[in-house]
């Protein structure tokens, strides 16, 4: 669920109850975003919460470069699957490199 600092916060409290009994009923992972300036705390119940820092230069171009690798990577794989013997040894390496 995004942005649920953007939810009215008269309805807040509701939408925490809704969501908590949601989980009650049907026990699943969720991940709900908000941003600071309008998180008010705990909307799950026993949830985990994170918070997700800007990337400097550096980081934004390492994770660049390891997203681009990785789908060179998978497009391999996806074209190799037409060739089983191959795909197999090749997706091998591939992921032992990983």
């Amino acid at each position: 669920m995004d942005a649920l600092d953007e939810v009215p916060k008269d309805d807040r409290i509701s939408l925490t109850k809704k969501i908590n009994r949601f989980l009650s009923n049907y026990p699943c992972q969720v991940i709900c975003t908000s941003r600071i300036v309008g998180y008010a705390g705990n909307f799950i119940d026993g949830g985990k919460e994170v918070e997700i820092v800007p990337f400097d230069v550096e980081k934004t171009a390492d994770y660049i470069k390891t997203w681009f690798n990785h789908a060179a990577d998978q497009r391999l794989v996806a074209t190799l699957s037409i060739y089983s013997p191959q795909q197999k040894v090749v997706s091998a390496h591939l992921f032992h490199c990983l």
